[in-house]
């Protein structure tokens, strides 16, 4: 069956490692990498353009995969986060990472 078309019979383009998807909780901000990038032994690279530095003052990055503590660094470009290997059952699936910090970079 797949996915359904819009009005104009188009389908979305499919989720690539660039794509990740926000949302807030109790204060925290979470962004939900929809794809890992295919070559991933060991870990990865995951980068998130929003949150280049100056947009945003982060102190502390999980992985919610056993809330494990991510490696990042914020550059002119992107938040670059060093993720680490994900359990396999769960390797090929969305991932969801947990922003802590200042987010007063950021327009209301």
């Amino acid at each position: 069956m797949g996915i359904p078309g819009n009005a104009r019979n188009r389908y979305p383009e499919p989720p690539t490692s660039n794509d990740f998807r926000f949302t807030t909780n109790r204060g925290n901000l979470y962004a939900t990498g929809l794809l890992p990038p295919a070559d991933r032994k060991g870990g990865f690279e995951a980068r998130l353009t929003t949150f280049k530095k100056g947009r945003a003052d982060l102190q502390h990055v999980s992985l919610l995969d056993g809330a494990k503590r991510v490696e990042f660094m914020q550059t002119e470009e992107a938040l670059i986060c060093i993720v680490p290997a994900l359990d396999a059952e769960v390797a090929g699936l969305p991932y969801t990472l947990k922003l802590e910090g200042s987010m007063s970079g950021f327009e209301a």
